[in-house]
């Protein structure tokens, strides 16, 4: 049972995800006892998350320094760390942009790196199966969107159609992204997850919600062919 929790998250899609990350102690609430899940992350946050998350991972280039990221700066370290490690990148002006709001695009993004995803060379039909807004992915970023959605770690509320790639990150789609790449169960609503249940983990008796069915592209297409083959249309 988690023996963490926050006085703002009684009610929220998120909480068993939260407390099982705060029990792991990769997530932290703040001095009041709350949790915030709603406010938004920025890119030095994120960075400083990755270094925790995954302290094992390799740097394999070198550091690019950051006009807006000087000695003294809170996070520099981290920002360092996760550039050695390929997580993050900055932009052509050479910012990192620190106290910059991250878009889930790019959490997602960075996340599909640090699992190691291998990034998929075709990925627009996936994409556009998923998301009504697949028109709103940046290209840099459509493989790895499209490799986090089959590997289980997008989390989309509170509609599973819409990726909203460009809105800033809440503190608990971060938790909700975590709890679904180090798969803990049993923590992340299944109707907000693309690709989630299979046709082969449906048990006779089994009822399947319209909810689940919308979230999940995969299971209608093999219910589908199922259909096909035994020549029920």
């Amino acid at each position: 049972m988690p023996t963490s929790s926050f006085a703002d998250i009684a009610n929220h899609w998120a909480k068993a995800c939260i407390e099982q990350l705060a029990d792991r102690d990769l997530v932290k609430g703040y001095p009041d006892g709350t949790y915030r899940p709603d406010g938004t992350v920025t890119r030095a946050e994120f960075a400083a998350l990755m270094l925790k998350v995954f302290p094992e991972a390799a740097p394999w280039r070198e550091f690019l320094s950051f006009s807006d990221v000087p000695t003294g700066y809170w996070a520099k370290a981290a920002v360092e760390w996760v550039y050695q490690r390929g997580f993050f990148s900055g932009y052509p002006d050479q910012t990192f942009r620190p106290d910059q709001p991250i878009p889930r695009v790019q959490a997602i993004a960075v996340l599909a790196t640090a699992f190691r995803y291998p990034f998929p060379s075709i990925s627009e039909e996936t994409l556009q199966q998923y998301y009504d807004d697949a028109i709103d992915i940046p290209d840099y970023a459509k493989g790895a969107i499209a490799i986090s959605t089959l590997k289980n770690l997008v989390v989309n509320y509170p509609d599973v159609r819409k990726l909203a790639p460009n809105r800033a990150t809440t503190r608990a789609e971060v938790a909700a992204f975590l709890c679904q790449g180090l798969a803990i169960a049993n923590t992340v609503p299944p109707q907000y997850v693309p690709w989630g249940t299979q046709l082969s983990d449906i048990q006779s008796g089994t009822t399947i919600s319209f909810e689940v069915l919308r979230a999940n592209a995969r299971l209608v297409r093999e219910i589908q062919m199922r259909f096909t083959a035994l020549k029920l249309y």
